[in-house]
Parts: C-alpha cells; sequence; structure tokens
C-alpha cells in the first residue's frame, strides 16, 4: 500500500485505497448494517454477537455500528486467519489463508479497525478450518460461502457456545466462494 501511494504521488495520480476510506464503514453501517438490523427486528431476533472476516473491515465496523445502535450489548468478533492475525510484526507469507482477509504484517493494523481494536474482541481461524466450515454448511444447509464466510459464522457459532443459552449471533457472508476456495475445500 506504500509503495501504491509513493507511485501515485510520484506521477501525480490519485489512489483510492479501501484500507483507509471511511466511506467504507459509512456505507456498511447505512446499508448493509441497516438491512440486518431491519431484518433482525422483523424476526424478533436480539443477536448477542456479531462476526466478520477483516479485508478492509469497513463491513465489520459499519455494520457493528450499525447493530450497536439497537443492540449495545452486542459482542462484535473481528474474524482473522490464524496464518495472517491482526497486528503480525512478521512479513506476510504466502501461506493459504481465507480469501480477501487478514492482517497487513510489518505490525500494521487496518486503519478502519485500528480506532475501534478495544470495541471489538479478536478471533482467529485457520485455513484448513475454514475449508472445513464451507464443506459443512454446505452440505448440511445447503449454504455456499467463501472461506472467509465460514470463518465468520464459525466465530459466530463459537460465541454462541459461550453466551446465553438460545442466543442468537450474525455472521457477515461476504461471498458464495471462488472456484479456487471450493476447488481447495474439496481437496481437504
Amino acid at each position: 500500500m506504500d509503495e501504491a501511494a509513493r507511485i501515485a504521488e510520484d506521477e501525480g495520480r490519485r489512489l483510492l485505497l479501501q484500507h483507509s476510506a471511511p466511506e467504507a464503514v459509512a456505507v456498511h453501517r447505512e446499508r448493509t448494517g441497516a438491512e440486518i438490523v431491519a431484518r433482525l427486528t422483523g424476526e424478533g431476533v436480539r443477536p448477542h454477537a456479531l462476526a466478520a472476516s477483516v479485508g478492509s473491515a469497513g463491513t465489520l465496523v459499519g455494520t457493528a455500528q450499525a447493530l450497536r445502535l439497537r443492540r449495545p450489548d452486542c459482542a462484535a468478533h473481528a474474524v482473522f486467519p490464524a496464518e495472517a492475525p491482526y497486528g503480525d510484526p512478521h512479513a506476510p507469507t504466502a501461506a493459504p489463508r481465507m480469501n480477501g482477509t487478514g492482517g497487513l504484517g510489518h505490525g500494521l493494523r487496518q486503519p478502519l479497525l485500528a480506532p475501534y481494536e478495544d470495541e471489538f474482541a479478536f478471533a482467529e481461524v485457520g485455513h484448513r478450518e475454514a475449508l472445513d466450515g464451507m464443506r459443512l454448511l454446505h452440505r448440511t444447509q445447503r449454504i455456499a460461502v467463501s472461506a472467509s464466510a465460514a470463518g465468520a459464522w464459525l466465530t459466530a457459532s463459537r460465541a454462541l457456545d459461550e453466551g446465553p443459552r438460545g442466543g442468537h449471533a450474525v455472521a457477515v457472508a461476504a461471498s458464495r466462494g471462488t472456484v479456487e476456495e471450493w476447488t481447495d475445500a474439496a481437496d481437504h
């Protein structure tokens, strides 16, 4: 990201970097989060936990803000790959992990999440575990989700296991998964 910013500056270009665009938080608060809150309210569901895998963090932060307007006590879980945790001081590796997610390496933190760190619980899900979650959701619920969505679901499920009996949780599923993810899931 630093190199992209340097090139943009050197060439007189404008860099649109989603990882630091507050509009991403706003759109997910006003759209994604509002849609989830409306649906939960209509169903009479009062979740005690929210989980979302983190890429830029816009979806997680915005959705959590919207949900907490109605449920201030709702715990929000930031989900990262075990292979690339939040704030990892090491350089990123090419190890397989949930697509579209992960810490930035070198001790860097997602700029959209960093100001709110104390408002989130942090969870890590390994690549193989996420692939297992993809297969399980597909086999038992006939739902196709990406590895990052499976990671969010696994984290939300754990929050339910640890929370009040009969509770509810929300897991944000950003996609159905790529062909490559489903190939990896089938191979394991």
